[in-house]
This record gives structure tokens, C-alpha cells and sequence, in this order.
């Protein structure tokens, strides 16, 4: 009994669900996201940063504005659109963020998973907006 209690007490077990097995970690998921970033007028932005609730970069829009990209993590709690080039874009645009209550309602799993593997799960987001942000009109205007 005290072997047992000591294991316990250090992190060793025994389930007994429907296998005996103990499992350590922490559930996992493949991810697949898509979308188009665009601005108000419906123009591809190229250079966005895709990211997620830890800061981590999943990728950046491509030329057309496309995001296509694979990742591999926990639960998605939050996706990221970021201008991280200034003006080079076109403009500088202003961060939109999808929380995980969004998220949910996006998500589609395409193939299961066991035990900590929670399987393969697409997120279409359609076009993301990004809006351009105003410049101070006294910054423009050269002074005579």
C-alpha cells in the first residue's frame, strides 16, 4: 500500500477505462487554414503575418492574398492577421483577430484521432478585411 500511495504521489497510475493505460501530454491536432486577406475594396494584401494565441507564426499571405498553411498544435484559441510590413503592402492595415468562439464555429474535422491526437481539422475563414489605417492628414500635407 505505501508502494502504491508513493507512486501515487508521484505521477504513476493505473485507468482502467476501456484499456489499461496512462497517458501524459497534452491533446494535439493538425490544422489546416484557409483564407484570402483583402482590403475594403476587395484587393489582395500580400505580406500579412498568420499567427496564433502564443505569438507563434503560422505563415504570411502569398502575392494574392491566399493563406493556405499547416499547423500542428493544441486547440486553436485564437488566429492573427498582422501587418508587419508597414506601408509596403499598400498601406498599413490594422490587426483583426478571431477568438476561439469564432474559431468553433469554422471548424470542420475531416479525420479522427485517438487518445491525445484529436485528428486533422480544416478552418475556412472565406476573405479576411483588413482595414487600412488613417494617416494624420497633417503628416501628408507638405507644409508651404
Amino acid at each position: 500500500r505505501f508502494i502504491y500511495f508513493l507512486l501515487t504521489l508521484l505521477g504513476f497510475g493505473a485507468v482502467s477505462c476501456e484499456r489499461s493505460m496512462v497517458e501524459y501530454g497534452c491533446p494535439m491536432a493538425d490544422y489546416h487554414v484557409s483564407a484570402r486577406v483583402v482590403d475594403s475594396e476587395g484587393n489582395s494584401i500580400a505580406g500579412i503575418e498568420v499567427g496564433g494565441y502564443y505569438g507563434e507564426v503560422f505563415g504570411v499571405s502569398d502575392a494574392d492574398g491566399v493563406v493556405d498553411i499547416n499547423y500542428r498544435g493544441g486547440s486553436m484559441r485564437k488566429i492573427t492577421f498582422t501587418d508587419v510590413d508597414g506601408a509596403e503592402n499598400g498601406g498599413e492595415f490594422s490587426k483583426v483577430e478571431f477568438d476561439r468562439d469564432y474559431l468553433k464555429r469554422k471548424v470542420e474535422k475531416v479525420e479522427d484521432g485517438e487518445g491525445w491526437y484529436m485528428g486533422k481539422f480544416n478552418i475556412e475563414l472565406g476573405d479576411v478585411e483588413m482595414t487600412l489605417v488613417a494617416k494624420d492628414n497633417a503628416e501628408e500635407t507638405p507644409e508651404e
